[in-house]
């Protein structure tokens, strides 16, 4: 069964057209979603000034 973070990817992916086979081959769209949902939350300045490290590293 699938964690919660791989559910958090698949339902990020599948939300813009990102396929399975990408997510699975292109770590960079894991990065680009732990951005996106890691920033959502913050005032727009501290979003785009914000340094974010991948987990799925």
């Amino acid at each position: 069964m699938s964690n919660y973070k791989d559910i958090t990817y698949e339902v990020g992916a599948k939300a813009v057209g990102i396929s399975d086979y990408q997510l699975q081959y292109y770590p960079a769209y894991h990065a680009i979603i732990d951005c996106v949902v890691g920033g959502w939350n913050l005032p727009l300045t501290q979003a785009a000034t914000a340094r974010w490290t991948s987990s799925s590293s």
